[in-house]
């Protein structure tokens, strides 16, 4: 018997999305821990940072590497290709497809957020003085909001919770881990750390549930 094809959610974030108030307090809860980020944390914490030992530096450094988003696109994009137009395993397809529309996509609409918001980085703050925004700007040193390598981590826990969710949460600390790591090198605030997790969470869980699975589009025919 045919039925509507439907996209099962990460049991770890199954909870939260099965009722849609619980995700607009989620929303609002993490807004309003941006906004005190914005004008308590933000500015101290970046200036402790800049404090920290080159040995300390350079652990987060290593770990902020796995937030690099060709390290996973372009892998995923060579195995979609194989599975789609050379083996035509459309099982096989699927994860290939999800982690290069999860990661890509949550990583243009970071990198279209950033042009728009343009906000200055923490190294901005510490030479210069300036912090805040500077919107519809291009350039480097104005792109700090929201964080690109935490939209790739946010991206990154869905995509492990989906294809591995044995592990959920081992790969929310791995992500945790590799967001912040942007704040303890001095490239990034606090709160564009939240807003990057957020956005690279929101658009790949979306992305799931619109990329159904090969099983289930199958059961519908």
């Amino acid at each position: 018997m045919a039925h509507t094809p439907t996209s099962a959610h990460p049991p770890v974030f199954a909870w939260l999305l099965q009722r849609r108030k619980r995700v607009i307090i989620a929303l609002l809860l993490i807004l309003m821990t941006g906004i005190v980020c914005y004008l308590f944390l933000d500015q101290p914490v970046a200036r402790w940072a800049d404090t920290l030992n080159p040995t300390a530096n350079h652990f987060w450094e290593i770990i902020t590497r796995f937030g690099l988003t060709e390290w996973y696109v372009v892998p995923g994009a060579i195995l979609l290709i194989c599975y789609k137009l050379i083996t035509k395993n459309p099982i096989l397809a699927w994860p290939s497809a999800l982690i290069v529309c999860g990661i890509a996509g949550s990583g243009l609409l970071a990198n279209l957020l950033k042009w728009i918001f343009g906000r200055y980085r923490p190294p901005m703050l510490l030479e210069e003085n300036l912090f805040g925004f500077s919107f519809f700007k291009t350039g480097y040193m104005v792109h700090s909001f929201p964080s690109g390598h935490s939209t790739t981590a946010g991206a990154l826990i869905v995509l492990a919770c989906v294809l591995m969710p044995k592990g959920s949460w081992l790969w929310i600390v791995m992500g945790l881990l590799i967001a912040t790591s942007r704040v303890f090198i001095c490239v990034h605030y606090l709160s564009d750390v939240i807003a990057g997790l957020t956005v690279g969470v929101a658009f790949t869980l979306w992305v799931n549930h619109k990329l159904i699975k090969p099983s289930e589009a199958i059961s519908t025919q």
